[in-house]
């Protein structure tokens, strides 16, 4: 196999990074965020699309740092590395505020 690319989703992706990066096939452009992926000591051969969603969700937090510093938040979030790598994310970024700020988190089945 030359290369596979842009499969979709993160399950599917996680999947079968190790198989195709044992068998030093490119896994090119993998339609996901997942920082489980972003790992380019164990997976080399593979590059995903997406910036990683714990950057993405660290952005959000920056920007309610800046714009609505008082702000409470609840965060209802997918139950896989995909909502949990955002929620990672957003309490990293929100760095010490977050257990003031983030008042309520609900984790739901996709």
């Amino acid at each position: 196999m030359l290369a596979i690319v842009g499969t979709f989703g993160t399950a599917a992706n996680i999947g079968i990074s190790k198989y195709l990066n044992a068998k030093k096939v490119p896994q090119l452009l993998a339609a996901s965020a997942s920082e489980k992926l972003n790992d380019p000591v164990n997976l080399p051969w593979t590059t995903t699309f997406f910036p990683p969603q714990q950057l993405e969700a660290r952005l959000y937090a920056a920007w309610l740092l800046k714009n609505m510093p008082n702000a409470k938040i609840g965060v209802l979030f997918q139950n896989d590395d995909f909502g949990k790598g955002y929620l990672e994310g957003l309490r990293a970024g929100l760095g010490e505020k977050a257990s003031s700020m983030i008042v309520k988190e609900q984790s739901y089945d996709f």
